[in-house]
């Protein structure tokens, strides 16, 4: 569109200002929103590092909090020239662009991770804590089940002992039994000795008595004969006197 056609349709002149401020209300609405969300992004990232360590939250709010006053970029800027549409190429583009947006995302994203970390080295620590005292309950477990043990052996040791001392015992017991029942038999033994012993006793004295009896009668009988003996010799004696 050329100079000479603005001036000659005054009507088109005013649609096209109209247009261009219209476009330039949006543009800035757009840009205001956009600053807000990313402000909004930064706050929420603040607040959630804040959650952190104490000593990492002035080093991330540093980082992350916005300037106190964003400076607007001026996206539109009057002409002192004439009224002309200006083409695309002439609009100034927003200091700002998606890296920015990216940057400041990825400084919320590495600032989470950073709280994550935290946390997780805070749980890991915490975890390390009731393993340690897992461990030490399960060595002192551990203590308590070996005395148990060796109570349990001595237990059977001492079982055994008295296992072998009632079966000693028992032996003991037969064996004494039997003594005493050979104990009897030698006493009814020595009590049959000695009546036999008495039963020799007295027949030795019965022997004697008849030896003592049957030596008298022999003295009796051997005087007897002897004397008649005698007689007859004197008889003798006397008949061959006569003679």
């Amino acid at each position: 569109m050329s100079v000479s056609s603005v001036h000659e349709n005054p009507s088109l002149t005013m649609d096209e200002s109209g247009f261009s401020l219209s476009r330039r209300n949006s543009l800035e609405s757009s840009t205001t929103s956009e600053f807000e969300v990313v402000s909004r992004e930064r706050s929420v990232s603040g607040s959630t590092v804040e959650a952190g360590n104490p000593l990492e939250d002035e080093r991330t709010t540093e980082a992350s909090s916005p300037p106190a006053s964003l400076r607007i970029p001026a996206l539109y800027s009057e002409s002192t020239k004439s009224d002309d549409v200006l083409p695309d190429s002439s609009i100034p583009k927003p200091s700002w662009s998606i890296d920015d947006d990216l940057f400041s995302l990825a400084n919320s994203i590495s600032q989470l991770s950073e709280s994550c970390v935290s946390d997780v080295s805070m749980m890991g620590r915490d975890t390390m804590g009731m393993l340690e005292q897992v461990f030490h309950e399960l060595t002192l477990i551990k203590g308590r089940n070996n005395l148990l043990e060796r109570t349990v052996e001595q237990a059977n040791e001492w079982r055994d002992k008295a296992s072998r001392l009632e079966e000693q015992n028992r032996i003991l017991q037969k064996s004494l039994r039997t003594s005493k029942n050979r104990v009897e038999q030698l006493t009814q033994e020595v009590d049959n000795f000695k009546q036999r012993e008495e039963k020799l006793t007295s027949s030795l004295n019965e022997f004697e008595e008849r030896q003592t009896q049957r030596s008298g009668t022999s003295w009796y009988y051997q005087v007897m004969a002897l004397c008649i003996i005698v007689a007859a010799i004197g008889m003798y004696i006397d008949c061959y006197a006569q003679a």
